[in-house]
């Protein structure tokens, strides 16, 4: 006998509720069969079993079974509907001091006393646990200027801590939200080798699970989770750290690189927090670590960043300079418009984006993207922006590996592009007028291995040997242009893309600049190239920039955590590998997280790009359409999902395909919710104004198997108040009208293997969306 037990609060995890006045835990279970199991034609009785926290007596509690047509309301959003589906409910009482309790289920059929049957032997559920909080006090110990006084960093870090870190308390720009600041000085480089330290931070009190953004790779950045007691391995270093408590409250800890030639990470020994800080400059430095306890995750984390953001931002002064960059203004008047083509958007990456990286490859050449545009056309898609992705610049040989390869010119390669680079443009754009930008890629040092020796570049241009070692860069010495010429390099390499028609660029391999050697070289290289490349893409295209392998603490907090210029795009997450089936659900799940950090940049997150055509095409376009960001598809030429393509873009009156971008970035919903863990992956955006707009999730299961879940209001985005409902985009079901603050739940989703659903929740102010 297969059944599967759902519950809400859930089985096997902690929840935190929150309301002004609470008088009773509302429960609700769902009892889901296979169509075919006789079990399902039995009365079933449900008993809730609950306990103090760490008590040692358990009660039962009868649930009562709703009645379909009447109480029950409560749908279960699915596209296959193969199954019976059975629902409890019951209320317990806190007002008897049953806020904090751990729960499980008991349930047979017939009235046999030896039938019982706990959720633990039938599902492996362990036993949840729900934390009861009232909101006002909450916010009252977290307001209460006494209290504050009182309130010591040793309440919210306990054990050792290194003397030498000095801990002051910082003044909060988000309200109920208490913060710190945590400095220590590092000594200067010895012998051209970073000063290394290392402080003892502490242990986050009363945590329960965990959640951690870690530095996966020099370029990328990634999620971790876990709960108490089982923290992240200690080989990783993390930029952020938030822990859930017993009480409710989240703690977040925030390590910031970039200044004063500082970088910073997180480390874990045991359960002991520990700082790891070099410092690259001549002279003594201090190393920064914000600390931010609140009632929410989300609350927690905007302290820390508007803190880091406060303390970055007398470092963008150099943005000021950016009208007396250049000396080439008379050559500016030869150059075309930048509005290459008609366009309806207000962003350009407004409109659907096609690269050539997998659908044509590295060997690309003009003949080869012209055909790809034709198939495109030829299927009736209209695409915005072209991405000449890696593949068309002048290189060195350096047989298979590109990555050893150095730039040699300017011009595109003579082989793939036979009357270069302007003729092509040209002729692609008479082909597709629609198309409004082209824009190529190019390495932020040129390419992979620099500019060549023997290459025009290096006889136009100042050059200087530099030693690297990384996962990027392998170990070697690569030739590139010294800081005394970047800016006229970039000046002049952009003027020469103007003039030959494209109007954005691609900047790729940024963190490679991590894995330069030399301190010294490090940092003069860092801040040269950066604002070379950043003025002149602002000068030359107006800010029609992608950024990629930026996802570097120093670049981010540095470049773009309070970049006083408009946002651009900027990659999320390592690349999409179409050909590796177990990435494609780590590949969502990674954005979704990382999102939680990067919607606090000043930038437009890019979940990369994807083939409609593949098995798991549509799986990233819900992805992407609630990303926020640019949606970019890859595709082979002639192989198209042309009604995947029209389900996520709106055609302008000029023929174009326009996406229909949520106004808020989309992210996770549970932060500290593992990939490995049997739970759906949810993601939530948010559209228009407060209370009266959108709310859109997304439901994901990045596992081979069903998953079932009960489905909560307080999952959304922006939905505080109001009434809605719920409406699944493909299982075509609507769900009843419920007010935002309640417990009630909206009802169930199951979805099959690596199924994704969207529903949409409409209310008397605005929608709520599930995808």
């Amino acid at each position: 006998m297969l059944f599967n037990i759902i519950s809400w609060p859930p089985l096997g995890k902690d929840t935190h509720l929150y309301a002004s006045s609470r008088t009773a835990i509302a429960f609700t279970v769902l009892l889901e069969f296979p169509v075919a199991d006789e079990a399902a034609k039995s009365e079933w009785s449900v008993e809730l079993w609950y306990s103090k926290i760490n008590g040692y007596k358990w009660t039962a509690l009868p649930l009562r079974k709703l009645t379909p047509g009447l109480e029950l309301g409560l749908p279960v959003h699915t596209r296959n509907l193969s199954g019976h589906y059975f629902w409890y409910a019951g209320c317990l009482p806190i007002n008897a001091g049953f806020d904090k309790v751990s729960f499980t289920i008991r349930l047979r059929s017939g009235d046999d006393p030896a039938s019982w049957k706990w959720a633990r032997e039938q599902n492996g559920c362990q036993d949840g646990r729900v934390f009861c909080h009232s909101q006002l006090a909450l916010q009252h110990v977290l307001s209460n200027t006494s209290y504050m006084t009182g309130l010591s960093f040793r309440d919210v870090i306990v054990g050792p801590t290194s003397e030498a870190l000095e801990i002051t308390r910082a003044s909060s720009d988000t309200p109920h939200t208490l913060l710190w600041h945590l400095t220590a000085n590092i000594g200067a480089v010895n012998f051209q080798r970073p000063a290394c330290a290392y402080f003892m931070i502490g242990t986050a009190a009363k945590a329960t699970r965990w959640f951690a953004l870690i530095r996966q790779s020099t370029a990328w950045l990634a999620p971790r989770q876990g709960r108490a007691g089982a923290w992240a391995l200690a080989d990783r270093d993390a930029l952020l750290y938030s822990f859930e408590r017993t009480d409710g409250l989240h703690t977040v800890v925030l390590t910031i690189s970039g200044i004063n030639s500082i970088s910073t990470s997180l480390q874990s020994s045991g359960d002991v927090l520990r700082l790891q800080a070099f410092n690259e400059a001549a002279i003594v430095a201090k190393a920064d670590v914000c600390v931010a306890i609140a009632q929410s995750f989300d609350s927690a984390c905007a302290a820390v960043y508007y803190h880091a953001r406060k303390m970055t931002s007398t470092y963008q002064i150099w943005w000021n300079n950016v009208q007396h960059f250049s000396t080439y203004e008379k050559r500016d008047h030869a150059l075309p418009k930048i509005a290459a083509g008609p366009t309806c958007f207000r962003n350009w990456y407004d409109g659907l984006s096609y690269c050539t990286w997998n659908g044509i490859g590295i060997d690309l050449s003009e003949d080869k993207i012209s055909l790809a545009l034709q198939s495109l056309r030829v299927h009736g898609i209209s695409v915005a922006n072209v991405i000449i992705d890696d593949g068309w610049q002048s290189v060195s040989e350096s047989g298979a590996d590109n990555h050893k390869s150095s730039w040699v010119h300017f011009e595109a390669d003579s082989k793939k592009f036979p009357d270069g680079l302007k003729a092509a443009i040209t002729r692609l754009k008479m082909e597709n007028p629609n198309i409004g930008t082209f824009a190529v890629w190019h390495a932020l040092l040129g390419y992979w291995g620099g500019v060549s020796p023997k290459g025009s570049m290096a006889r136009h241009y100042t050059t200087s040997e530099v030693h690297r070692i990384g996962p990027i860069s392998g170990n070697d010495k690569i030739t590139i242009v010294d800081q005394t010429d970047v800016q006229k390099m970039y000046d002049e390499f952009y003027f020469f893309l103007r003039w030959c028609g494209i109007t954005a660029v691609k900047t790729d391999v940024q963190a490679v600049l991590e894995e330069i050697s030399s301190p010294q070289a490090r940092q003069e290289l860092t801040a040269a190239y950066m604002h070379a490349q950043l003025f002149a893409s602002f000068r030359h295209f107006e800010g029609r920039a992608m950024s990629c392998m930026s996802q570097s603490p120093r670049l981010m907090f540095r470049y773009q955590l309070t970049a006083p210029h408009p946002p651009f795009p900027t990659r999320n997450s390592d690349d999409y590998f179409p050909n590796e089936h177990g990435a494609h659900t780590w590949h969502v799940f990674c954005n979704a997280h990382n999102a939680l950090f990067t919607k606090y940049l000043n930038v437009v997150p890019d979940w990369d790009m994807f083939q409609t055509s593949h098995p798991w095409g549509s799986w990233h376009a819900a992805a992407q359409c609630l990303s926020g960001g640019p949606v970019t598809i890859t595709d082979i030429p002639r192989q198209h999902d042309v009604p995947l393509i029209q389900s996520m873009t709106a055609q302008t009156p000029k023929g174009q395909s326009a996406l229909l971008r949520p106004s808020m970035v989309g992210r996770s919903v549970h932060s500290y919710v593992g990939f490995d863990e049997n739970c759906l992956c949810k993601i939530t955006a948010y559209n228009g104004d407060a209370n009266s707009g959108s709310a859109l999730m997304g439901l994901f299961n990045c596992k081979s198997c069903p998953l079932t879940e009960i489905i909560s209001l307080d999952d959304f985005l922006g939905v505080d108040s109001g009434s809605w409902m719920v409406r699944s985009y493909r299982a075509e079901t609507i769900g009843p009208i419920l007010s935002a603050g309640t417990p009630t739940v909206l009802g169930a989703v199951k979805l099959l293997g690596y199924e994704w659903e969207v529903s949409l929740s409409t209310s008397s102010h605005g929608t709520a969306l599930v995808y």
